[in-house]
């Protein structure tokens, strides 16, 4: 077995698998119908070309089978970059039975003396002469051409991006494949009288092919990663196939025959891992988007009622005259409990967008001493009902750093709101400094509860929280999942440090300046 027949078997049998899986994944689509008719054609034109490159008593006939089958490739072709990716048929009637009788017609032709007439000897080469139809044909074909070729341009220029870079895909690998095959099969052949790649006339169409499936594929949201294991097995297999064919030796077949079960067996196992792994790829993006919508629309639905409870609330106990101080005790409580509620929507609407990637920052130039020295301000009142000693320490008068001042701020005050909650007494410090390397560190630490080793490793993970104190201070875990995404966002970094549980905490945070 030569490697021109080696080729030509490896391609068709890769072309014909694509042109049968996305015919089989989608078989009432008309431009899956259309592109099984360019794999189909492009098979038989194959056979009849690697045929007519030998020297048989057939070798006329082989050669108008070649014209043949190109001139219903062409067909396919032409069928599918009108109709591609429109599922019906979307190509008038009448035109669409007119091409076809056309193609039918002139196809016919090919088979007779009217395209080529018969066999000449030039510069020893066996070439095709020429017949009276032949300029009937090149204008039928070159004009097919070029109509697909205008059509294909022209839906480029209308398509939206998404299926704009789709359609250049095409373009590219159809001008690749249609160059090599003009090359090698029409001016190596007529100009110089040189027929060495015409056997390799099936490779030279394969990324016509490719190009055209991959699209398909990604367009009609067919997994590429199953169709390739299965292509990759399939290919194989042929290969051990052929090499059990090739055996001269009961030894050699016996050989052979063992290594195609093994992998028989072995491809089965890829697949089945691949398609395994894919569809519970696809549950867990499933199951995240479900997750997602969930949660943004729990957090809408509930942050406006949320809002006008608070807002009644606040008119209790602040703007409405002769109202008994027990009511205004009351109302001032719902008010604090409205307050968490939207701080923890809020937090989960911001998971929300850090898991979509739509988590948002304007960052600008702001002086943040004295941005943190308000923060501290804010919760001195906190830490006194707590009867915790609340100060600030800080070595600069300034310092100009680049940040979202608002995302800045919320990891700022989520650092100190968490450690004014987990000391029930003592004393909570935020010291602001810079290191050698022109890096600001700010840093809260607390005679607090502290926390373990085991905690300190999984603390800026997902709703990750000490399980000691759920019960007691309650949260989503999410705080600091949040603050770590953030400070990351400004090139930073978070950490914690505790000595263990009972030794108080401290949280650093590292931003340039």
């Amino acid at each position: 077995m030569t490697i021109e027949l080696i080729i030509a078997l490896a391609v068709i049998f890769l072309i014909g698998y694509l042109g049968s899986v996305i015919l089989y994944h989608n078989p009432r689509n008309f431009s899956s119908l259309f592109f099984f008719l360019i794999c189909a054609s492009t098979i038989f034109w194959s056979i009849a070309n690697y045929f007519s490159w030998l020297d048989t008593p057939n070798k006329i006939f082989w050669i108008r089978l070649v014209l043949f089958f190109a001139s219903f490739h062409l067909l396919g072709f032409y069928l599918f970059i009108k109709n591609y990716p429109n599922e019906n048929l979307i190509i008038n009637k009448i035109h669409f039975l007119i091409i076809v009788s056309v193609t039918i017609l002139i196809a016919g032709l090919t088979l007779s003396d009217k395209i080529f007439e018969k066999i000449i000897i030039k510069n020893g080469v066996q070439l095709p002469a020429p017949g009276k139809l032949m300029p009937l044909f090149s204008i039928f074909i070159v004009s097919l051409l070029i109509s697909t070729i205008i059509s294909a341009i022209n839906k480029t220029k209308t398509l939206e991006a998404q299926h704009k870079k789709s359609w250049v895909f095409i373009i590219s690998s159809l001008s690749i494949g249609y160059f090599l095959i003009i090359l090698s099969q029409f001016i190596f052949v007529n100009v110089f009288q040189n027929v060495t790649f015409i056997p390799f006339g099936p490779l030279f169409m394969l990324p016509v092919i490719l190009g055209m499936s991959y699209s398909i594929l990604k367009y009609q949201a067919l997994n590429i990663r199953i169709i390739s294991a299965e292509v990759f097995v399939l290919f194989m297999l042929s290969l051990v196939l052929v090499q059990v064919i090739q055996s001269k030796t009961s030894l050699d077949i016996i050989i052979n025959l063992i290594i195609l079960s093994v992998l028989f067996f072995l491809g089965i196992l890829l697949i089945k891992s691949v398609y395994t792994e894919v569809q519970q790829k696809e549950q867990l993006e499933q199951l995240n988007r479900i997750k997602s919508e969930f949660l943004s629309f729990a957090s809408h639905q509930v942050k406006a009622p949320m809002a006008v409870v608070k807002g009644y609330a606040e008119l209790i106990y602040s703007a409405i005259e002769n109202v008994p101080d027990q009511a205004k005790d009351f109302a001032k409580k719902i008010k604090e409990s409205v307050d968490n509620l939207l701080v923890l929507i809020e937090e989960f609407m911001d998971y929300r967008r850090i898991e979509e990637g739509k988590l948002e920052f304007n960052f600008e130039n702001i002086e943040v001493v004295s941005l943190i020295k308000e923060i501290v301000n804010n919760f001195q009142l906190a830490a006194k009902q707590k009867k915790l000693d609340l100060t600030l320490e800080t070595s600069l008068e300034q310092a100009i750093v680049k940040v979202d001042k608002l995302r800045f701020s919320q990891v700022i005050q989520n650092l100190i709101d968490n450690a004014i909650k987990y000391t029930p007494s003592g004393w909570v410090k935020v010291n602001i400094s810079k290191d050698t390397n022109n890096m600001l560190i700010i840093s809260v630490s607390d005679s607090g509860i502290g926390m373990s080793k085991e905690v300190q490793t999984k603390l800026f993970g997902e709703f990750v929280r000490d399980p000691s104190i759920k019960k007691e201070i309650r949260g989503t875990g999410l705080g600091l999942y949040i603050a770590k995404n953030i400070i990351e966002a400004h090139q930073g970094k978070i950490w914690a440090e505790s000595e263990g549980e009972g030794k108080g905490s401290k949280f650093y945070v590292k931003i340039p300046l």
